[in-house]
């Protein structure tokens, strides 16, 4: 069954899979767990082996349990043999292992010098082939050939002095060097010794012997340790993050609000009644109050044991204050703070640890989260913190380096310094409308937008925020949505992704021919989008120009043929074509990319139904009411199916549920006086 009407815009959700290898990361989770490196060796020219590779993964001394990343290539001590610097994601981050494999074979070393007119200096795409006065198996001189490469591994650069080895006993006839440049400008070079390190400079026609630098200090190899695991740490905050709101349960189990005091501070302290380093600790706020207070400290403690489902922790945590006679405010923790908490530690840092206990919060006379404090933390330390509350940007910086040294000032670094705040405030504002908390979200990108007015980021994700506020049904944000993507353009006109995003407003709205403008200057003045041909796709759409139409949707696959949105519409416009086989394809492939979206589901269980494979239809039917249990055109097709099938009486119920959902259904309605025609003839 089909109905009428159009369906709506298409709109997918990030991946989940994505969100979660993220996630892992900033954990400080491995992406290969305890697995050892590998080391394989070449047994070409081992006849017994038959060529293949073996593991001398143990006898290297490389098999680190490290989360490893790269190997850079270097002769770091100019022997002749190849040292190698391992670079790991975690600690230790690199490692040099030094090759005193007494092997005797011979190497030949080339660095090579490129003209820097039409080739680059450090000859980046230079190839050379040394051929040796040795023969191969066919009986063919060995070549050995090697390019000077940028960059050979993740985040890694090789020595760009090339090294061919040699063996026990071969002899260099000669080498041939063929430059990058466009003229394939070659030279051959002969009387190269064995064992010795070479500089050819570009048209010189000869080969400069180097001589060995003096040997480096002799290295003392180390075996590694791991350190026991220590979570106590200061961590005075660069950028300004806005607090949350502080509400708690006081022993009468009442939720209190906890204002946070004009010009004066607020430690936020997390304890729990079986945590030791906790106790030692509220006992010396307890008993040197008045010097915070002094200084303008209030605090907060806050136990958390019945969020760790300890019995009976109200109790224990009330007989403890009351015990300890705590002259400041304390209470039980309620989720929501402890998870704003955990938010703006996880912003802050990439290490998303769970907080450990005691952790406190110390929170400036503005409102700005000022210093986190893993583990205990003494009255001195917050006395000499507290004074140190009104620090502009720099300041702030200073008072987090951990170590001596001069800082870089000037307007670069300043602008610098300040984009990254901002960048930082966008990321925590797009973690809060993830989950839907849009007061959050606006209030920290209102204050990013007060300390950086005129940033047309800033404009963007507000307006993509009230875009999602206004699909909420809540008044007036569509035109915020509006009015901050065109601020956002105001303020870089010539960023085609802005356009892109008001245009796909504009079409919303049915206001075609302004975002017909947005998307033509968008297409011609920047790299051209999925997301740019899609929406000009809807606005031929809009037209009835299906010529066009297509056209636009195909140009969206060739960039992406991923983008879901384009394969849905195609395969909208084929089934409506009657070319049934064509939108199965098209829908299978949107599935493919988003398969848990109800409307694609429903898309292809559609066409299925009409191809009358009807197991699978309805098995899509009944998926997309599984995710999406109120999604009436599921309900309608998996009806139109039982009404096919002659079921009249679970055809009928399926109708009912769809204009229980949608009173507006028409397909609903309609299906329904054809079942009471069929069931009651006299009522034709």
């Amino acid at each position: 069954m089909s109905q009428d009407k159009d369906a709506p815009i298409l709109r997918i959700a990030a991946s989940d899979q994505s969100n979660e290898l993220n996630d892992m990361l900033l954990q400080g989770r491995s992406l290969s767990g305890r697995e050892r490196n590998c080391v394989f060796l070449n047994t070409l020219s081992s006849d017994p082996a038959e060529g293949r590779f073996a593991t001398i993964s143990a006898i290297s001394g490389m098999d680190f349990p490290d989360d490893g990343q790269a190997a850079a290539r270097v002769d770091w001590d100019q022997d002749g043999d190849i040292d190698l610097i391992l670079t790991n994601r975690t600690a230790p981050r690199a490692r040099f292992m030094r090759n005193e494999n007494p092997s005797g074979n011979g190497y030949l070393q080339l660095l090579l010098k490129g003209n820097g007119e039409d080739t680059n200096c450090d000859a980046i795409g230079a190839r050379v082939i040394v051929t040796l006065n040795e023969k191969d198996k066919e009986g063919q001189p060995v070549r050995l050939l090697r390019t000077v490469r940028a960059g050979d591994g993740y985040l890694t650069q090789s020595s760009k002095c090339l090294h061919f080895g040699l063996g026990n006993d071969a002899e260099i006839e000669q080498i041939e060097i063929h430059w990058p440049n466009r003229e394939g400008e070659t030279e051959i070079l002969t009387g190269i010794e064995r064992n010795h390190r070479y500089e050819v400079v570009q048209g010189s026609g000869t080969a400069q012997k180097v001589a060995p630098r003096e040997t480096p200090s002799a290295l003392e190899p180390k075996t590694t340790e791991v350190p026991e695991v220590d979570e106590t740490m200061r961590i005075p905050l660069i950028n300004q993050f806005l607090a949350p709101t502080l509400t708690y349960e006081n022993f009468d189990n009442e939720t209190t609000l906890f204002p946070l005091p004009e010009d004066e501070m607020v430690l936020v302290n997390l304890w729990s009644s079986t945590c030791q380093p906790c106790i030692k600790e509220l006992k010396e706020f307890s008993h040197r109050y008045e010097e915070l207070q002094d200084a303008g400290v209030n605090v907060l403690a806050i136990n958390i044991d019945e969020l760790q489902d300890m019995p009976d922790g109200l109790a224990l945590a009330k007989a403890m204050a009351e015990r300890m006679k705590f002259p400041f405010t304390a209470g039980m923790a309620s989720p929501e703070v402890i998870a704003e908490l955990q938010r703006l530690h996880n912003s802050l840092l990439q290490m998303n640890r769970p907080l450990p206990m005691p952790t406190s919060f110390l929170i400036d006379r503005k409102g700005y989260l000022h210093t986190i404090y893993k583990g205990a933390v003494e009255v001195d330390t917050l006395l000499s913190d507290a004074q140190k509350s009104d620090l502009d940007l720099m300041g702030r910086f200073r008072k987090a380096v951990v170590r001596k040294g001069s800082v870089l000032q000037g307007p670069l670094v300043n602008k610098t310094m300040l984009r990254n705040e901002g960048a930082a405030l966008i990321r925590l504002g797009k973690e809060y409308l993830k989950e839907g908390k849009f007061d959050r979200a606006e209030a920290i990108l209102n204050d990013a937008l007060v300390k950086m007015p005129g940033t047309a980021a800033i404009h963007n994700q507000l307006a993509i925020m009230h875009e999602q506020k206004a699909r909420r049904g809540i008044p007036g944000a569509l035109d915020l949505a509006m009015k901050n993507y065109r601020d956002a353009i105001s303020f870089e006109p010539e960023k085609p992704s802005l356009r892109v995003n008001l245009a796909q407003l504009l079409i919303r709205q049915k206001a075609y021919d302004e975002a017909a403008g947005h998307l033509t200057y968008a297409l011609n003045h920047g790299t051209e989008t999925a997301a740019a041909h899609y929406n000009m796709g809807m606005i031929y759409s809009s037209q009835g120009d299906l010529e066009n139409e297509k056209l636009s949707y195909e140009k969206a696959l060739a960039i992406n043929p991923e983008h879901p949105q384009s394969l849905f519409r195609l395969g909208r416009i084929f089934e409506k074509q009657q070319s049934l086989e064509e939108a199965k394809t098209y829908y299978q492939r949107a599935v493919d990319q988003a398969p848990q979206n109800p409307l694609l589901l429903t898309s292809l269980g559609r066409v299925l139904a009409a191809k009358s494979e009807l197991h699978t239809a309805e098995s899509l039917f009944r998926k997309a009411i599984r995710i999406q249990p109120r999604y009436a055109e599921a309900h309608f097709q998996l009806g139109g199916l039982f009404f096919a099938n002659g079921d009249l009486a679970a055809a009928q119920k399926k109708f009912l549920e769809t204009l229980k959902i949608d009173r507006n259904h028409r397909g609903a309605a309609i299906a329904l006086q054809r079942i009471q025609s069929a069931t009651n003839p006299g009522n034709k």
